[in-house]
């Protein structure tokens, strides 16, 4: 006569099952989490390499040009490029915007706080048809008296688009090339030449579970052009 199973086998055996149902749901809410924060990482370093990829276009079309700024009896003559560890404007052929390759931009990338040690990406571009244009965009002009150089302070613009929030370690960086020596990156571009960087470097990673990996968008001057 065959033997049935007992109330406290059935309890076991419940128990066990519930036992093995919670550790594979448990394994299957880890891969799913998993999953998702790698999708997310990923789309992520998708949009920044193609932010990238637009960034590169706008400075490789970048035009070196002196504009005329101040009265028009005695109008001061700039070149138009600044080169900071957290600003950079230069003009363009090109519009990030619009995708546009008509015409002429004045382009503006800088790096602004966003909280307590985070950074932000921000961006903004305005047509550029003549050099009334250009002389909106600059606050005043003066000249260094230790080193006679012209320094330009822009004004900050009204709106901005933000490209990239809540970042660490943000800054440009402009590659310098000097004769008899090793290249060399450096957080301010200056040059007795009006003349563009061999390229330039914007540097930013984002924060602990932010999902951007460590990025350096590096793009190349036209560095042919170098009479204005």
């Amino acid at each position: 006569m065959k033997r049935g199973v007992t109330l406290l086998e059935l309890l076991v055996a419940i128990s066990l099952l519930g036992m093995v149902s919670l550790g594979l749901l448990f394994g299957l809410r880890i891969a799913v989490s998993a999953w998702q924060k790698g999708n997310s990482r990923l789309s992520a370093d998708r949009q920044v390499f193609a932010a990238g990829d637009l960034f590169a276009q706008q400075v490789a079309n970048a035009r070196p040009r002196l504009v005329a700024v101040g009265p028009e009896d005695r109008p001061v003559r700039i070149f138009y490029f600044q080169g900071t560890s957290n600003s950079l404007r230069f003009l363009t052929a090109t519009s990030l915007a619009g995708r546009s390759r008509s015409g002429l931009w004045l382009a503006e990338y800088t790096f602004r706080e966003d909280g307590p040690g985070r950074c932000k990406l921000s961006y903004n571009e305005v047509p550029y048809h003549d050099d009334r244009d250009a002389a909106q965009t600059i606050a005043s002009v003066r000249e260094d008296q230790s080193t006679h150089r012209l320094v330009v302070r822009f004004v900050e613009p009204e709106t901005v688009r933000d490209l990239y929030r809540d970042l660490e370690g943000c800054s440009f960086e402009y590659l310098v090339v000097e004769p008899g020596q090793e290249p060399r990156w450096e957080t301010e571009w200056i040059s007795v030449k009006p003349m563009l960087p061999p390229a330039v470097a914007a540097r930013f990673r984002g924060r602990e579970g932010r999902g951007i990996a460590p990025v350096a968008m590096v793009a190349s001057f036209n560095v042919r052009e170098e009479k204005p």
